[in-house]
């Protein structure tokens, strides 16, 4: 339980604030465990980091595994397999981000692990289908799952969040060009964009689910400046938020009635502080939009049944 705990809260933490801005201390304090438990669980931050991308890719396994033993095809397989996988990183944005992006930015050593495990997966799915295929070179295989890694990468840089779902047929192309003849491909790519209007209907609606390991029913410890009698205008500006994504620091203010600048400067900057809420604006001297991280949106759901 208490692993599942923090690498949840570290995939949370990573997410928000980028893996050079978090540390043991910022994870520990989230998760309400002591550093002596982070320990005696892992090696350090990357070492946790490193058990966020087993556990993925574990998962990423099992359901291209499953995709390939499951359809006629090998291509076919294929285009299932990244129709599960972008699904699942669709319901985990967080967990996508720590993997796809964020993991690029560790040590050395991180770096090296994770291409480790990239080439493991790469080995373990070329294994299924090399009696069906003759690859082109041998760096095909590597070329086509970097290319794909590309795309997606791009994709959850930008500023504003679209479906990974959207890709399946341009990936599709990506992956499948080197081991099949035009014709094929193109059969393929069709398959890809009708799988990905289904499943973009069938997850319509649905609320990003958990990994397995997380434990997101859990309400997270309130923190001080929440957890304090004292502190009304603090879960004010929370539940405000909740209320009302992007509001602007004129707006929080007239919503909880503080009168002076300076304070809901102090009480957004506190929240921005915790991990409990971000911002984001045009440029300098634009508007700030401010909304509550997942942390945030965990510790407003705790606070819902109070009253101060």
């Amino acid at each position: 339980m208490r692993r599942r705990t923090l690498l949840r809260v570290l995939v949370d933490v990573v997410a928000e604030r980028g893996l050079p801005n978090t540390s043991v201390g910022l994870v520990v304090s989230r998760a309400g465990v002591s550093s002596r438990t982070f320990y005696e669980l892992f090696d350090g931050l990357e070492g946790c980091v490193v058990a966020v991308l087993e556990d993925a890719l574990r998962e990423v396994r099992t359901l291209t595994v499953t995709a390939l033993d499951g359809t006629e095809t090998w291509l076919e397989g294929l285009v299932v397999a990244l129709g599960a996988v972008l699904s699942f990183f669709d319901a985990e944005p967080g967990l996508a981000r720590v993997c796809l992006v964020e993991s690029l930015r560790g040590s050395p050593a991180l770096l090296q692990r994770r291409q480790l495990m990239i080439a493991s997966f790469r080995t373990s799915v070329t294994e299924r289908i090399e009696g069906a295929v003759s690859h082109p070179s041998p760096l095909a295989a590597e070329g086509a799952l970097a290319a794909v890694m590309g795309v997606v990468y791009e994709r959850l840089i930008e500023r504003e969040r679209r479906p990974l779902i959207e890709l399946l047929g341009p990936v599709a192309a990506t992956l499948l060009a080197p081991f099949a003849d035009e014709a094929a491909v193109a059969r393929e790519i069709a398959r890809a964009r009708e799988l990905a209007l289904a499943i973009a209907a069938r997850d319509s609606g649905r609320h990003p689910r958990r990994h397995a390991w997380s434990t997101a029913s859990a309400s997270p410890p309130l923190p001080e400046i929440l957890g304090n009698p004292r502190a009304r205008r603090a879960r004010e500006c929370m539940r405000f938020l909740a209320e009302h994504p992007a509001s602007s620091n004129g707006e929080v203010a007239a919503g909880i009635g503080v009168a002076q600048k300076s304070q809901i400067s102090m009480l957004l900057s506190r929240l921005l502080e915790e991990g409990l809420a971000s911002k984001s604006s045009d440029g300098a001297g634009k508007r700030n939009a401010w909304r509550l991280t997942p942390h945030g949106e965990r510790t407003a759901q705790a606070l819902a049944g109070q009253h101060d």
